[in-house]
């Protein structure tokens, strides 16, 4: 919901009267259905229970974690507005520092209490989110939020966020449910050994990936929802996002490539040795990755929530069917081989939905920065396989090569004036090697 909400705000930020009415839709809309999830999984506390918990739980635990589950709700959707209204100063602060309350407020319910102030701890982080979001919200709402509107025109606002709210949770469900078979999977066939092989890739080839993803939803998909109508605008930010997405995370994705097996010594043991196999090919199908996600979301920009959610059910029953029809033959590197090939069969889909919703095309940049490094991915992956060692150090050097191309291309991109960039230009200068940025 707070996700469909925000994009519904980037294509009203010129019409104020909307602004104020969809903020004033999300808010109310989500502390409704956090009183509602709460007073259900109140209800049904005891035969949740027995399902969830081995052990007994208190009932003023449980209170605790059920009000927390509606703090938590109001608190997205005062996020969510704050994210619509362009202020990501602000929504970092509540990020932030929600985060530095609730875990004082919950550390210090553990400290005094002991087992007992479990309950409290979860409370204590919802509270610290609240209280910091409302505090924010009060200087970034829309004028207007707090006036009555009719209760069909907020019904109907509230339709329209939910439809695409819908695909976004079917999304989520999916993705869960793929990774639940391919861990069912690994567990019957191989064994729990595997299935914590394919726990510690899996861990190392997404954790990485999260900044760039989390920038997509707060600030790529409001950007696109504004601009959607214009196909040719529509395009240029897509080919921008994908651009920045490999500038960022290509070089990373090289490294990882390169020094999978010392990455996995480092944050785990000797022991899971066999998953470098899975994360070096896993991190191949982040370049698609990256790619694909830019092109997907033009659907959900569009409002289009069918198309969306098609595009989700191609990748995750890719990644699950793949992984079981696959599994006897390869073992575990099934999952990783798996991975790599959903993503392009979800890239090459991807691409066709953005053809038709805005006549996506890739740009020259685009195009070389994928070929740049897709190319550069494949040597290494190959160096890796003939010496651990040529690969270690072809990884390191390619993304050092990367990285330099890229941070050039982002100081172009901005206009003079801006005193980092000025500051890199100056460096590049000096070493001979100097930026157009006209």
């Amino acid at each position: 919901m707070s996700t469909s909400g925000v994009r519904q705000m980037a294509r009203e930020q010129t019409d104020k009267d909307a602004l104020a009415r969809i903020a004033q839709v999300m808010v109310v809309s989500l502390a409704i259905q956090g009183i509602i999830a709460a007073t259900i999984i109140y209800l049904l506390r005891d035969t949740l229970t027995k399902f969830m918990f081995p052990v007994e739980v208190p009932r003023s635990s449980l209170a605790a974690v059920c009000f927390s589950i509606g703090l938590l709700l109001l608190a997205s959707g005062l996020s969510a507005v704050i994210q619509g209204m362009r202020r990501y100063d602000y929504l970092v602060r509540v990020i932030v520092g929600g985060a530095l309350i609730g875990t004082v407020l919950g550390i210090s319910a553990i400290v005094l209490l002991g087992r007992q102030g479990l309950g409290l701890f979860v409370l204590g982080l919802a509270i610290g989110q609240t209280v910091v979001a409302i505090w924010y919200f009060r200087k970034s709402a829309p004028d207007g939020i707090f006036s009555r509107s009719p209760l069909g025109e907020q019904l109907t606002r509230w339709a329209g966020i939910a439809r695409l709210g819908l695909a976004f949770m079917f999304s989520v469900l999916l993705a869960n449910l793929s990774l639940l078979v391919m861990r069912s999977l690994l567990q019957d066939r191989l064994g729990l050994d595997a299935l914590g092989q394919f726990e510690a890739a899996w861990t190392l080839s997404t954790t990485y990936l999260g900044f760039v993803l989390n920038a997509m939803s707060l600030d790529f998909l409001p950007r696109l929802s504004a601009v959607i109508d214009n196909r040719e605008r529509a395009g240029a930010v897509i080919n921008r996002q994908i651009q920045l997405s490999l500038i960022f995370a290509g070089p990373v994705i090289l490294v990882t490539i390169g020094i999978a097996p010392l990455a996995l010594r480092l944050f785990y043991s000797q022991q899971f040795a066999e998953a470098a196999t899975i994360l070096q090919v896993q991190s191949l199908g982040n370049i698609f990755r990256l790619t694909a996600l830019s092109l997907a979301f033009s659907a959900a920009a569009a409002g289009k929530g069918g198309t969306y959610s098609l595009l989700q059910i191609i990748l995750n029953f890719s990644l699950g069917g793949l992984s079981w029809f696959w599994i006897d033959r390869l073992g575990i590197n099934a999952t990783g081989a798996a991975f790599l090939t959903s993503y392009m069969i979800f890239s090459t889909a991807s691409y066709l939905v953005a053809k038709r919703v805005v006549d996506f095309q890739f740009d020259i940049l685009s195009s070389k920065l994928l070929a740049l490094y897709g190319i550069s991915a494949l040597i290494v992956f190959a160096s890796c396989l003939y010496s651990a060692t040529l690969g270690a150090i072809l990884g390191l050097i390619l993304s050092m090569v990367g990285a330099l191309f890229g941070l050039r291309h982002l100081v172009a991109s901005v206009d003079p004036g801006h005193l980092s960039a000025d500051r890199i230009e100056r460096i590049f200068a000096w070493l001979g090697w100097p930026i157009d940025r006209r």
